[in-house]
């Protein structure tokens, strides 16, 4: 009997290991047929009208607010072809200043004024770069990114804050950076830019096309010093 029982937990996880690579294919070829909308959004604004770079801020904390029932230690790590909406976002208010919001809210929070998108370079830096006005400021981007200048990526934990009324956790920190290039563009435009440069992609609002052309307020880390 014990061996029936160990062939049948040898099977389950065999059929276990099958089915994850079909989920996936299925998520993939999934968000690939909602990126279309974007690429045709695209066609239309090859100019990079959308798009709009405000320049060089300095912060020097960065609050990143994780949704219910998302593990904190996890938060970064973005399943293929998730909303990223879902699960967290970054702000520069604390939570005595944020306020309470329910579950449902939580995904929209990342159009109000303190809410950004912290990307990793250069997946979208070098998409935005020729939307940079100030020619000092984009030559001198282009400069570290030909130099292979290690960009500022990780996110370093200071503390990690309890919010038990929301039952959600608050991860308190910086990169190894306090500067910042600041971007307003598209939902589309990230969605379809980031997607080029990693198989593990990172979407907002993927498939929900009536939030495409709302503008996502996105922060790039950039290497400390004077721009």
């Amino acid at each position: 009997m014990k061996i029936k029982i160990l062939i049948y937990i040898a099977f389950l996880a065999a059929l276990s290991s099958c089915y994850r690579p079909l989920k996936m294919s299925r998520r993939y070829y999934r968000a690939q047929s909602d990126l279309e909308a974007c690429k045709e959004l695209a066609r239309k604004d090859s100019t990079l009208s959308s798009v709009h770079v405000i320049g060089v801020v300095h912060i020097d904390t960065i609050y990143d607010y994780v949704n219910r029932g998302v593990k904190p230690e996890i938060s970064a790590e973005v399943p293929p072809y998730k909303n990223t909406s879902d699960r967290y976002f970054c702000s520069t208010k604390g939570p005595d200043a944020q306020g309470r919001f329910s579950r449902k809210e939580f995904r929209y929070r990342i159009f109000d004024d303190d809410s950004y998108v912290v990307t990793m370079v250069p997946y979208i830096i070098e998409d935005v770069l020729p939307a940079i006005k100030d020619s000092l400021l984009r030559n001198k981007i282009s400069n570290l990114i030909d130099e292979n200048v290690e960009f500022p990526w990780l996110f370093r934990v200071s503390r990690t804050i309890f919010l038990p009324k929301e039952r959600r956790y608050c991860l308190v920190g910086c990169f190894k950076t306090s500067v910042y290039l600041y971007v307003q563009l598209p939902v589309w435009f990230f969605n379809l830019n980031y997607s080029k440069r990693t198989t593990l992609s990172s979407y907002y609002f993927l498939g929900e096309e009536e939030y495409y052309n709302k503008t996502l307020k996105v922060l790039i880390p950039l290497p400390e010093g004077d721009y």
